[in-house]
């Protein structure tokens, strides 16, 4: 007996590995979006499949993922972010931004990406590292909030902590993507 299509089950919040990854969809300000969560520790091809497969599911929304190591302290990837990148991102041409932290501080990086096989590239995906854990005096209780504006397709950046209460001094961490998806 064959197994069925992934592409014939999947459904809004589907986790694959007990929970292990995971997809949801939303919409906000007319633009439907696809968020695949992957945890740590499942950096295997049957995960970069079935994600590749939410993608493909839903090539009309804007593809984000989640995931736990993408980047280094100093922007580059990490293996598995060089494996994610490789074998989902490059594949889905929805895929445009992806988060990550794990290592400490905050990174950007930029990636374009040749869709059609011409050699001009048809996308960029930001990757964007937060992780502010170690700064003892400010770090603990900080999180990274994303604005998605959808008129001019911009995302903007800005540290905040609900327990002080206010943005991270220096406004550190704050920019905006511009035609970022």
């Amino acid at each position: 007996m064959s197994q069925p299509s992934i592409l014939a089950t999947l459904k809004d919040g589907q986790t694959y590995l007990d929970g292990a990854a995971s997809y949801t969809l939303f919409s906000a300000g007319g633009t439907d979006f696809v968020v695949v969560g992957i945890s740590w520790g499942i950096d295997k091809t049957a995960t970069y499949e079935w994600a590749s497969s939410v993608f493909d599911a839903y090539p009309q929304r804007v593809g984000i993922i989640v995931s736990h190591s993408v980047l280094e302290s100093d922007g580059t990837f990490t293996g598995p972010g060089s494996r994610l990148h490789k074998n989902v991102v490059a594949k889905c041409p929805n895929v445009r931004l992806v988060l990550c932290g794990h290592y400490r501080e905050s990174q950007q990086k930029l990636d374009y990406y040749d869709d059609d096989g011409d050699n001009i590239p048809d996308r960029y995906v930001n990757t964007l590292m937060f992780n502010f854990q170690e700064d003892k005096e400010h770090g603990l209780g900080y999180v990274t909030m994303l604005t998605l504006d959808p008129k001019d397709r911009s995302i903007s950046a800005y540290v905040y902590s609900p327990y002080y209460g206010r943005q991270r001094d220096g406004n550190e961490g704050a920019f905006t993507l511009t035609d970022a998806y």
